[in-house]
């Protein structure tokens, strides 16, 4: 019974640090790629059989090809529809999930719990990696494929120590579940491939890696099936050119010092770190002149490119003294698989986005567990034992305080504008319940939001506001899925107007477009809801009465 009480003591601690970390989640909302995302499931579903494959499938073999994130999601709109709230709580249900396959893969690393459970919960509450699970745009995509990655992982090792090859035909499916979910997940068949070649013998080896060459093999087979099937899809857009020896030298210089500072300290603390101060010397005037990204980037590198290589140089120092290397090699070479697809990219990467890191942290997380067992295994008991035990504690309790802050302020940044969002998109419903024939939406602000010019005052919305309103009043208007054939009203400025199946849809926030386009369409003026937004209250005016006799009043 004790036994079982201490193996259940850290599933217990992961998952009550996980609910402390995500427990405001749930009140925040939709962001930006979601909308998008929610009208194109609206057209996928009107169509049939090879006209719905033709379509998913993108004819770019370097496109993204994640087609069970796709069913998952679909699936999961057409249950819940626009309730943000069970986005959240799965996407935090599945956090958990991963949380503990990270606890269960150091564990059979490292065979001590301890440990184990301190990678766990480094994984479970390290706020660099947010995004992961805060953005509903990708959460199923980053979670589940580092879920089944993972397993796969802890299959394999269970396999050589069992021999049981149910185990190896479970981590195999796995990884291919993983990469069906997304890309990323080829961190972990790399990693699955390492271990074969450096676990098996003989012909075991040989055989393994050829049942899993088949899988891999199998999904290349699943990304080129455009060319049998045809496609439908968008062709994926190519990067902007540059100098591109530039970027690329600069990319694999820096990003694997800094990923190791990124994923060990909480990463929006360093941004905000950054944002606040001045380079030593004003170096960055001579070195980082131009716009206020580069001269920000520069003093970024200047914190956390130092700050990469003292983690480097502790790691290397510790790496040489550790008796149990195979999960601490695996941790690096996670976190250097990772990095790989990032390194040939043809622009300047400062950071990664936050949802990149999951894999990352996995790796870390490993390297943490790994230390801290080394340090356990040493039976002398002396003073320099305990010292160095009771420091390595209070560093990572510290660094876990301070993930857990930084996580704790920017879940609440993300509640506090997601229920602005909310509040504005309900109020326009509850003014508006039903939509004339031909509904024109038209928007005032006081406010420019995420850098755009002066001119292009918009409301607090990262996407198309157009587009958000068009599905947010979809399951009560039934627009034809016409309207979301291609990415009308998307881009965070765009306006215009469509008319498709006897309905009309359209959404402006110039006045003089809108005028001319009143015109040209011959839209009545009955047919306009017009709002002001005022960003210093918070208050959504409707000014539709005064936007029509304004209209009226220059026709005449």
């Amino acid at each position: 019974m004790n036994k079982i009480k201490s193996s259940l003591i850290p599933i217990i601690l992961i998952i009550l640090a996980v609910a402390v970390s995500y427990s405001n989640l749930t009140g925040s909302f939709f962001e930006q790629d979601e909308w998008h995302s929610f009208g194109y499931y609206t057209y996928l579903s009107s169509l049939d059989g090879l006209e719905f494959f033709q379509t998913i499938l993108k004819n770019d073999p370097l496109a993204h090809f994640t087609p069970l994130s796709l069913f998952f999601k679909m699936e999961f709109y057409r249950l819940f529809g626009l309730n943000s709230s069970a986005y959240f709580f799965a996407s935090i249900t599945f956090h958990v999930l991963v949380s503990l396959t990270v606890y269960f893969l150091a564990l059979q690393l490292t065979k001590k719990k301890l440990p184990a459970a301190l990678g766990g919960l480094f994984f479970a509450v390290n706020s660099s990696h947010y995004q992961a699970v805060t953005w509903l745009g990708t959460f199923e995509g980053a979670e589940l494929s580092t879920l089944f990655g993972a397993l796969s992982l802890i299959g394999f090792l269970i396999f050589l120590d069992t021999k049981r090859k149910v185990l190896l035909n479970l981590s195999l499916l796995s990884i291919l579940i993983a990469l069906l979910f997304k890309e990323t997940a080829l961190t972990f068949l790399l990693l699955l491939a390492t271990l074969i070649v450096f676990k098996e013998t003989g012909k075991n080896k040989v055989y393994t890696l050829l049942k899993l060459g088949g899988i891999l093999l199998f999904y290349i087979l699943l990304r080129s099936s455009y060319l049998i099937f045809g496609s439908r899809g968008e062709v994926a857009i190519n990067q902007e050119a540059g100098n591109t020896f530039l970027m690329t030298g600069y990319n694999v210089l820096s990003l694997p010092i800094k990923v190791f500072s990124q994923v060990l300290l909480p990463n929006e603390l360093m941004v905000d770190i950054t944002n606040k101060a001045t380079t030593p010397f004003g170096l960055y005037q001579y070195f980082g002149k131009g716009p206020w990204i580069l001269e920000n980037a520069l003093r970024y590198d200047f914190l956390m490119i130092p700050a990469g290589l003292i983690i480097c140089l502790v790691l290397f120092l510790i790496g040489r003294r550790l008796s149990i290397k195979l999960p601490f090699y695996l941790g690096l070479l996670m976190i250097i698989f990772t990095l790989l697809p990032f390194l040939v990219l043809k622009k300047y990467l400062i950071y990664f986005d936050s949802r990149y890191l999951y894999t990352a942290t996995v790796g870390f997380s490993l390297i943490i567990s790994t230390i801290i067992a080394y340090l356990m295994n040493d039976q002398k008991f002396t003073q320099t034992w305990f010292l160095k035990l009771g420091a390595s504690l209070a560093v990572l309790a510290i660094i876990f305080s301070m993930h857990l802050i930084t996580l704790k302020d920017t879940i609440d940044t993300h509640v506090k504008l997601g229920s602005l969002r909310k509040q504005i998109l309900s109020k326009l419903v509850y003014d508006n319940p039903k939509l004339p024939k031909n509904a024109v939406f038209y928007t005032e602000s006081d406010s420019v939001y995420y850098g755009l010019p002066d001119q292009e005052k918009i409301l607090p919305f990262q996407s198309g506001f157009g587009q958000t309103l068009l599905v947010y009043y979809q399951q009560n208007e039934q627009y034809s899925y016409k309207f979301y054939k291609d990415f009308f009203l998307w881009e965070i400025s765009e306006q215009g107007y469509r008319e498709t199946d006897g309905r009309g849809f359209g959404y402006y926030h110039n006045f003089d477009l809108l005028k001319k386009d009143l015109k040209q369409y011959n839209i009545p003026t009955d047919s306009i809801i017009a709002y002001s937004w005022n960003s210093k209250a918070s208050t959504l005016i409707n000014i539709t009465d005064e936007v029509k006799a304004r209209l009226d009043n220059e026709d005449n």
